[in-house]
């Protein structure tokens, strides 16, 4: 943040701790400045831990070489960057997040701000979504086909049982 900012680094630091996602703040070269609580909570680490980590330490391995050098080019180029990413924490366990940046150009140094959404819960619903309506396409197309099959049975067995009284 720059030094003629009229609010102070406490207030600064207290915002970021109270947003609901999680925020990191990292440098271009992708050396990890600040995350704030949720982050923290997301990613499994605690207070001071992010110091030695990088922010490719939170992308797939086949992300390292494409997808994150193209969110850090479109937000030094375009000053923002939005979208999907699966994402690992500490234990490597992978989850889905809805990905923002934001580019803070400083007095000494740029800074991207990155918001990270878990939408994982929001990725489960929308496969039981899809596969719900599936399961229901299936039963209207299997309901029509059995429209389909009982009406000429039905037509044979009324004839069959002419048949038989005549006989």
């Amino acid at each position: 943040m720059t030094d003629s900012s009229p609010l102070d680094q406490p207030l600064l630091e207290a915002v970021l701790q109270s947003i609901p996602h999680g925020v990191l703040l990292f440098e271009p070269s992708g050396k990890i400045l600040f995350a704030n609580n949720f982050s923290e909570q997301l990613f499994g680490f605690r207070a001071g831990e992010w110091n030695d980590h990088a922010i490719s330490s939170l992308f797939l391995e086949d992300d390292y070489d494409i997808f994150l050098p193209n969110i850090i080019k479109l937000t030094l180029d375009k000053g923002n960057f939005e979208g999907e990413a699966l994402l690992r924490d500490r234990k490597d366990q992978k989850f889905f997040a809805y990905l923002t940046t934001f580019l803070y150009r400083g007095s000494h140094k740029d800074v991207i701000v990155l918001t990270i959404q878990d939408i994982g819960t929001l990725k489960t619903l929308q496969r039981e979504s899809i596969e719900t309506e599936r399961v229901r396409s299936m039963a209207k197309v299997v309901d029509q086909m059995a429209h389909h099959i009982r009406n000429p049975i039905a037509a044979i067995g009324g004839f069959a049982a002419r048949l038989l009284k005549k006989g």
